[in-house]
């Protein structure tokens, strides 16, 4: 296989990557129990004087239709609780989380810019709000920013290691195929077993020209996906609507194990088009 294929390839493999919106998936849907995230009641000083709860049930509220998956319904309560208390650190971190998965990204990015902001104020940082407001910074297409939060997220606490997926998928739109590589080496060796990582493993190989290696990491990826996929990557209109129905039968707050639920149709077809191009299917 020529270079020139694979700079063919991988470039528009970056335009669908970019697309798909759950390569790497936001803390609060996938890699935190509810009770490590921010504290609800985690307030920065306010000069006027607050109400008994000053409308705390509403961010409770708010947090159970969000795992109940009813995201329209927890945008509004924490809304509404954001005019009650908007120097809540929390509330904006669960308004970016729901806009953000209800494909509202820009506004997501508003969010946790906020909460962040908030927290500066009070000398703190939140490796789970980088985390999030990398991954929709990434979803708009600002790679490079996204890739100093996905960095300041390690710097606070490693254990968060979803961020080195996000890093490697910034690296891959730079076109820094061996350290998208490593990144993607980082992640799996601290006992990461997210499936999107064996799509971005594939996709570094394949933008090393490794032919072989990425076949065997994109196939481990779409098997994953869908099984059977793998070898008969013309089942694509089979395999996108499996992983599209075993998405939906996933709950926010109880990632499914069904194949296909931790991932998306992009992806598998940015997977199934990297393969057939880079071998004989």
């Amino acid at each position: 296989m020529t270079n020139t294929l694979y700079k063919t390839i991988i470039p528009f493999a970056l335009l669908l990557l970019a697309t798909a919106s759950e390569q790497v998936q936001s803390v609060a849907a996938q890699t935190v129990p509810i009770t490590t995230l921010p504290a609800s009641n985690l307030q920065v000083p306010q000069a006027q004087p607050r109400s008994e709860n000053n409308g705390l049930e509403l961010l409770y509220q708010g947090r159970n239709f969000y795992q109940q998956g009813r995201l329209p319904d927890a945008l509004n309560s924490f809304k509404q609780f954001a005019m009650a208390r908007p120097n809540n650190l929390s509330v904006h971190f669960w308004l970016g989380t729901v806009l953000d998965e209800m494909g509202r990204a820009s506004e997501a990015v508003e969010e946790y810019n906020a909460s962040l902001k908030l927290a500066a104020s009070v000398g703190m940082d939140s490796p789970e709000v980088r985390i999030n407001l990398g991954n929709s910074l990434c979803r708009i297409g600002h790679a490079k920013e996204a890739r100093i939060d996905f960095e300041r997220s390690l710097e606070i606490d490693k254990r968060y290691n979803m961020a080195y997926l996000g890093l490697a998928k910034c690296m891959l739109a730079e076109g820094d195929y061996e350290a998208a590589a490593l990144a993607v080496e980082k992640y799996q060796r601290d006992g990461g077993t997210d499936i999107n990582s064996s799509l971005l493993m594939g996709l570094s190989l394949a933008g090393q020209g490794q032919a072989l290696k990425a076949q065997y990491h994109l196939r481990l990826f779409l098997k994953l996906a869908v099984p059977g996929l793998e070898y008969c990557p013309g089942r694509a209109s089979a395999a996108l609507n499996g992983a599209n129905n075993a998405a939906a039968n996933a709950t926010p707050s109880q990632p499914s194990t069904t194949p296909g639920a931790n991932t998306t149709s992009q992806a598998i077809e940015l997977a199934r088009q990297t393969l057939a191009a880079i071998s004989d299917l």
